[in-house]
């Protein structure tokens, strides 16, 4: 984290362990405002990965399932890092600047991203480096906020993935309602934005705001449930994370017959558990009484009424059975839908 970014925090009330924020002093409190209030968080838990050089777009092109020529100054994009066997190592966020590619992911994924990424590179003319501390990015939900925002920048992106820049700051906007941003920029330029927004909305901590991702629909990888997801499991085309038109990349093969061939056995949906202790993404689901798991957890946050709510990977034709979480056992677990639409395989 940013050392004055974290003073900055710290003098607001943040409670930080690790170098990751935690919460503003209420956790209880900041979960209930963030399903139905104005709030804004530090996103510290992503880390920036720098992909740079002459060969960055080319290398890119031959690694992750999206079309990367699609991002630009303007336009951002969710795209997977697979390995050979089609499972998702990593899941980015990925905005371009003049730079290079910044690709967002959780911070207990960068190392092992950027060990894996560094094996492909041979002779092309790219550098990947960690640039997690040199960028404050802050994350602002809401109508009220939004307004706010509205009011301080000449702009504001309209549809989730477009992005605006304004000086130094970038905004990209996010799926989800209502509304959501993500802002980055230097520490003189985002510190007065949240002084200014905060003044209308309530610091939260990043339980929060993952609960909004989960609402939302928006899957993460991180090191628990890395290698263990095919990207079509993760809802990754309903979320315009693959193109099947772009040519050749690890573990293309894999994902393509599935589209094409295949049927797909399990999805994501949105969860509803019913348990004090607070699961774990990577924990098994299963059929109430079965021993053998019908999917796993992908995350995870504390539900404003009590109880959890998730994203969970479940085969498709035990969805509409008696879930529980964690065991044969365990919690119960209530599936509900994404707030898409399910987008159907070739031969459906």
């Amino acid at each position: 984290m940013h050392k004055q970014w974290q003073d900055f925090l710290i003098e607001n009330g943040a409670v930080i362990e690790g170098g990751r924020l935690q919460h503003f002093g209420n956790p209880q409190a900041e979960r209930q405002l963030a399903g139905s209030a104005d709030v804004l968080t530090d996103l510290s838990h992503l880390a920036d990965l720098l992909v740079s050089g002459d060969d960055a777009a080319t290398f890119l092109q031959g690694q992750l399932t999206n079309d990367i020529h699609a991002v630009s100054a303007t336009h951002s994009q969710l795209s997977g890092f697979c390995n050979p066997q089609g499972r998702l190592l990593a899941l980015f966020r990925i905005l371009a600047d003049a730079d290079g590619y910044h690709l967002l992911l959780p911070a207990d994924l960068l190392l092992p991203m950027l060990g894996r990424l560094r094996m492909f590179v041979l002779r092309s003319k790219v550098t990947l480096s960690d640039r997690s501390d040199d960028t404050v990015h802050i994350g602002v939900s809401g109508p009220q906020l939004a307004r706010v925002l509205a009011g301080q920048l000449p702009s504001l992106p309209a549809t989730a993935g477009e992005v605006c820049r304004h000086a130094s700051l970038t905004v990209l906007r996010l799926a989800g309602d209502p509304p959501r941003f993500l802002i980055s920029g230097p520490f003189d330029a985002v510190h007065p934005l949240w002084d200014r927004l905060a003044a209308h909305g309530a610091p939260v901590g990043a339980e929060a705001w993952r609960l909004l991702d989960i609402r939302a629909g928006q899957p993460e990888v991180v090191l628990a449930t890395s290698n263990q997801f095919i990207p079509q499991m993760l809802n990754l085309r309903e979320l315009d994370a693959i193109n099947f038109r772009k040519g050749c990349y690890t573990g293309q093969e894999i994902v393509a017959r599935l589209q094409y061939r295949g049927t797909l056995k399990r999805r994501m949906y949105h969860a509803r558990i019913n348990a004090t202790t607070p699961p774990d993404a990577g924990d098994p689901v299963h059929v109430c009484g079965e021993a053998q798991a019908s999917g796993h957890l992908v995350s995870v946050a504390a539900a404003p009424d009590g109880g959890f709510e998730a994203l969970a990977v479940v085969t498709v034709e035990h969805s509409d059975q008696p879930l529980c979480h964690g065991g044969p056992d365990g919690n119960a677990l209530q599936l509900m839908p994404p707030p898409y639409a399910f987008a159907p395989l070739a031969k459906d």
